[in-house]
């Protein structure tokens, strides 16, 4: 199948969002409540686990039509209820598959079908509240109005997909606000910003305290505190080395916003990555580690930086 094909396919999915979510949705779950509410999330997610009884019941050819609507569905309520979201065209892990864009700052996107799949495996029923809770801890809620769902969609056709770069760049924008009004919020009062080595040990410490849990991190519900603690980190390797700036994702990090050095011996550092593995090891020394093998071929900066809401405008 040519990118062109999974253009034309993407646009007839979306131009078939009002059938999927009326006769569609009647279909598939009758009785449903519909409400495009925290609730009625939670209530879908009770439905799929009676539903598809096993963890890999997602995956037979007689599911896919209740994933497809399920999957329509969550995307729809976030719609709904919070300002700037909207559908688009996969990429990453998630190419030639819609998926949600969400302004939280947070720059993996949302696959509602990857979420319909989690909630199946893990057997979890509180996937949906706690991505519905995630988001509106960072986004604001709707008020601008929307037209109907046969309206909106009916010779829409899906937003390309972000090269890195834009990505990136889109990213950057909140940078002041995560990291100068927003941080403190997620971390122990008195912890003191001061973006060298010595706070790296006191933020692991806050990491590993959050997502102790095994699979936190996925939830989104810790998106907020994941991304917050990550622009922190890259924000004192930038600080620390005269050529670290922000960079485009590389391998299999290439939708991660990354530290990048260009120096032709120094290794791009991934801080989301990062932020996950100190919280997966529960060690408390990684961080500091990183930071000093990094430092070991990488030139220590001497070269001022401007302010964050001059390096990063709005």
């Amino acid at each position: 199948m040519t990118q062109a094909d999974v253009a034309r396919d993407l646009d007839a999915w979306l131009q078939d969002m009002g059938e999927a979510l009326t006769e569609g949705l009647r279909r598939e779950l009758p009785g449903f409540a519909a409400n495009a509410d925290r609730a009625s999330l939670a209530a879908l997610e009770t439905i799929l686990l009676e539903r598809l009884p096993d963890k890999f019941s997602a995956e037979d050819r007689d599911a896919q039509r209740l994933v497809d609507i399920a999957a329509r569905y969550v995307g729809e309520t976030l719609i709904w209820n919070f300002q700037g979201c909207f559908w688009r065209e996969g990429y990453g892990t998630f190419e030639g598959v819609p998926v949600l864009a969400i302004p939280d700052g947070i720059f993996q996107p949302t696959c509602p079908e990857q979420l319909i799949d989690v909630i199946v495996r893990r057997r979890d029923g509180e996937v949906l509240t706690d991505l519905y809770d995630g988001v509106a801890e960072l986004v604001p809620g709707r008020t601008t109005p929307l037209d109907s769902v046969e309206d909106r969609y009916q010779d829409a056709t899906m937003p390309p997909a972000p090269d890195n770069a834009e990505a990136l760049a889109i990213w950057l924008r909140s940078m002041q606000v995560g990291l100068e009004e927003q941080l403190a919020g997620y971390l122990p009062a008195g912890f003191e910003l001061t973006y060298d080595r010595a706070s790296l040990e006191r933020l692991e410490a806050v990491i590993m305290e959050r997502l102790e849990e095994e699979d936190s991190d996925l939830k989104r519900v810790n998106a907020g505190f994941i991304d917050r603690c990550a622009r922190y980190l890259g924000e004192v390797y930038v600080r620390a080395g005269e050529d670290a700036r922000w960079d485009t994702g590389e391998g299999m990090y290439h939708w991660y916003p990354m530290i990048g050095y260009h120096d032709g011996q120094t290794m791009a550092v991934s801080p989301q990555s990062l932020v996950r593995t100190a919280a997966d090891r529960q060690r408390g020394t990684l961080l500091t580690m990183v930071f000093d093998n990094t430092a070991q071929t990488a030139r220590a900066r001497t070269t001022p930086l401007a302010p964050l809401a001059e390096r990063f405008p709005v």
